[in-house]
């Protein structure tokens, strides 16, 4: 996968859940678990992750510290497993920035 394309891929995408107004819902998440979130579409599993970066963030974690990415995306077909790390590169190159 081309780095650029990841990368504004990640960055379209955080603009997408920082702007986003959402409708608080009731979730409880342990802190330090990780989760997985499966479902039919339109859901709210993607919004229920959106509200989990507010509130994050309203704990004093800064959005450099967060990674999302929703490969539901079609610019990301032609991503393959190898490409992951890329991910977390962006991210921190992403957050130094």
């Amino acid at each position: 996968m081309n780095r650029d394309t990841l990368k504004q891929i990640m960055i379209d995408q955080k603009d997408i859940y920082l702007n986003n107004p959402l409708i608080t819902r009731q979730y409880f998440l342990e802190a330090n678990v990780n989760y997985c979130f499966v479902g039919i579409r339109r859901t709210g599993k993607s919004y229920m992750m959106y509200q989990q970066i507010k509130q994050l963030e309203a704990d004093g974690i800064p959005l450099s510290q967060i990674i999302y990415v929703n490969f539901e995306d079609e610019r990301l077909l032609e991503m393959t497993a190898e490409d992951l790390n890329l991910i977390l590169e962006i991210g921190l190159e992403i957050s130094e920035s």
